[in-house]
């Protein structure tokens, strides 16, 4: 059985016929274990809105296939162009991170580092795991007449600006409802990219 940590050794020749005896000074040595660590999630399948809470969570065995996710310390980041924001990860795995207003929007990579004593580190990395971006921005919607009642009204007009801070591209659909029956039905859409206070007007 080997043991992890400071172990000691020695060796050389005792109680031979044809040899002196002679022994090694004893010699201390460390032995270290090896880490896996692997990312569960986010897993590339959703991506973030500014604002939410995102969920990490990671795996960690040594190189005997041990699960050691409980004792270890593993810090979970998401990062991009040097912007860093990291959670720890309880027992299970797992830890979020609430992002705010101050996080950048883009693209972001998912690091896992994991640590224990007498184990090298375990590691994991993965690229453009997720986008966070933000919800875009509908402002001075405008109906004319702006009474919208009676058949003599029509046709009506709608207006409303959009701006998308993501520089992406933002899908706007304009929705009716039937008063008599209750039911939404989608009347127009359309869509712009880069919108920047965009007018979008119908018909």
């Amino acid at each position: 059985t080997y043991y992890l940590g400071k172990n000691y050794w020695k060796g050389g020749v005792s109680g031979a016929t044809c040899y002196i005896t002679n022994i090694t000074d004893i010699i201390p040595f460390n032995l270290t274990a090896s880490l896996k660590t692997t990312i569960i999630q986010p897993d590339g399948s959703s991506n973030f809105t500014r604002g939410s809470s995102i969920q990490f969570e990671a795996n960690v065995v040594d190189d005997c296939g041990v699960d050691k996710t409980a004792s270890t310390t593993t810090i979970l980041k998401m990062e991009r162009n040097g912007e860093e924001h990291s959670c720890t990860a309880n027992v299970l795995g797992i830890c979020t991170i609430q992002t705010d207003s101050s996080f950048s929007f883009w693209w972001y990579n998912v690091s896992a580092v994991s640590t224990l004593t007498d184990h090298w580190n375990g590691t994991d990395f993965r690229t453009n795991v997720f986008f966070l971006g933000t919800n875009p921005e509908l402002i001075a919607q405008e109906i004319v007449p702006s009474g919208g009642e009676g058949w003599g009204a029509s046709p009506f007009y709608f207006k409303i600006n959009v701006t998308d801070i993501d520089n992406t591209t933002a899908f706007i659909t304009l929705w009716l409802k039937n008063q008599t029956t209750g039911e939404w039905f989608e009347e127009f859409t359309t869509n712009c990219t880069n919108c920047s206070n965009y007018q979008i007007s119908y018909p």
